[in-house]
């Protein structure tokens, strides 16, 4: 379920595009040397997401200062819309971390050096990059983590259980839209949960073992952020259309639009 007959904005053809080059490389088992050039595109998806976190942030902020009785209806969906967001984007970034944890272990250095950076900072989440994870280029213990010895068919799995977890996302933020506008934006979704059918051998592979077999760690920490990526521009879509459901003729929507 894509969005493939929308529009992409050019923040997201920015990401495909990194995304692309990042799976090109990998089809070429490239060097560890060419591995590093991993951590402009990690660097690069890490940036992203914070613009667009606060970006959202002002926005919220800019609805719910509003004393108008005519947004409440908006404020109630917004703040549901907020909290099934962040709670989608904590997991993500914590299968993540603890991924990172469970390739090179609870005492490697980029380890220890996010936990003690994310409690300077109070982040949630101890966050990894790419070019402090000492096992950047395992295939096995990525696969081991997401899939264990299955195709994540396995609800036990942790794939299996992204899935769902995305699943249900993309349901909950769908039905704080109009019901006339909900097909619409649900269009404009780019999170893509769909088997993948490989055109030359006609072989279809499960979203579980498409996204995480025998990917190496770095591509996978980078498909992590890739998919909070696309959290977040979904949390955008539904955001606008929620705003866009109020009457212009009753409520003046640039007083709390963001910009």
């Amino acid at each position: 379920m894509g969005a493939k007959n929308c529009p992409e904005t050019p923040r997201q053809q920015m990401i495909g595009m990194m995304y692309l080059v990042l799976t090109a490389m990998l089809a070429l088992n490239v060097s560890k040397d060419i591995l590093e050039a991993f951590n402009v595109v990690d660097e690069s998806l890490a940036l992203s997401n914070i613009s667009v976190k606060e970006s959202m942030q002002q926005q919220y902020a800019a609805l719910y200062n509003s004393d108008d009785p005519k947004a409440a209806d908006a404020q109630t969906k917004a703040k549901q819309l907020q909290k099934l967001t962040d709670d989608m984007v904590y997991y993500i970034e914590n299968l993540r971390f603890e991924l990172v944890k469970y390739v090179d272990g609870e005492n490697a250095d980029g380890v220890k050096e996010a936990q003690e950076l994310a409690k300077k900072n109070g982040q949630k989440v101890p966050f990894v990059p790419v070019e402090k994870i000492d096992g950047k280029d395992n295939f096995d213990k990525p696969t081991h983590f997401f899939l264990a010895d299955s195709e994540g068919k396995n609800p036990d799995t942790r794939a299996y259980q992204l899935k769902e977890k995305l699943k249900n996302y993309r349901t909950a933020i769908l039905k704080l839209v109009s019901e006339q506008n909900r097909s619409k934006v649900d269009k404009r979704i780019a999170i893509n949960l769909s088997d993948h059918k490989n055109e030359k051998t006609k072989e279809t592979y499960t979203w579980q073992v498409y996204n995480f077999d025998h990917l190496i760690t770095g591509g996978t920490v980078i498909l992590l952020s890739k998919m909070i990526s696309e959290v977040k521009s979904a949390e955008s879509e539904v955001y606008q259309q929620i705003v866009a459901d109020i009457s212009a003729k009753d409520f003046k929507i640039a007083e709390f639009q963001g910009h």
